[in-house]
């Protein structure tokens, strides 16, 4: 599977060979990777998955990354479609789990995996969703309507032109910013491209 080399290690306090028992239990890696699946399929919360025990005695440290670990490879397997048997394969040579913790995992897996393989199709549909086909834009320069004319400002006004699959028209999203709210905004969208750009570039 296509994992961080992290991911796998963030389940290594419950392998076979670990030393660290605080908490690192087989019943204690079950409970989390149940709730764990009960928050990506939206039965819970994240707050009511894990509140009560065993959550109570085990590590906040530890349910964090484990929480983490699991979502990443439950998502990876249903996503490649893996039988119980890969997925078994998968815990005990990479995450070095033993039988005892592996398999109840491998069998919430399967119980899951196509409700997981349902919202992942959800997920990757965008057909559903508004499209950006345009933009329009000003700058005014606004002073005050008082006497005092020492109150100038640069503000652009922006029109978005969002094309809604469910409409046959064009939908215009309006909305004015100054100089700096455009330039932050301008920020986020280059830092969003670099990302998908990074992200085409590891597939």
């Amino acid at each position: 599977m296509e994992i961080r080399e992290d991911v796998p290690n963030a389940l290594k306090p419950f392998s076979c060979n670990s030393d660290d028992n605080s908490g690192a239990t087989p019943e204690n890696l079950r409970a989390m990777a149940r709730a764990a699946l009960s928050v990506v399929l939206q039965h819970q919360t994240e707050e009511s998955a894990f509140s009560g025990p065993p959550f109570l005695e085990i590590p906040a440290n530890l349910i964090k990354q484990t929480y983490s670990a699991l979502v990443c490879i439950y998502l990876e397997a249903a996503r490649r479609d893996l039988s119980s048997h890969q997925f078994l394969l998968y815990l005990t040579q990479y995450c070095a789990l033993s039988d005892p913790a592996s398999k109840p995992l491998s069998d919430l897996f399967l119980e899951n995996k196509q409700e997981l393989r349902n919202l992942l199709a959800r997920t990757a549909n965008h057909s559903s969703l508004a499209r950006l086909t345009g933009v329009d834009w000003r700058l005014d320069y606004c002073v005050s309507a008082s006497e005092d004319k020492t109150c100038k400002e640069l503000v652009y006004f922006l029109g978005l032109k969002i094309l809604d699959s469910t409409t046959p028209s064009e939908d215009n999203l309006e909305f004015v910013c100054t100089v700096e709210q455009l330039q932050d905004l301008v920020g986020q969208l280059k830092d969003a491209c670099k990302s998908v750009e990074r992200g085409l570039g590891q597939s």
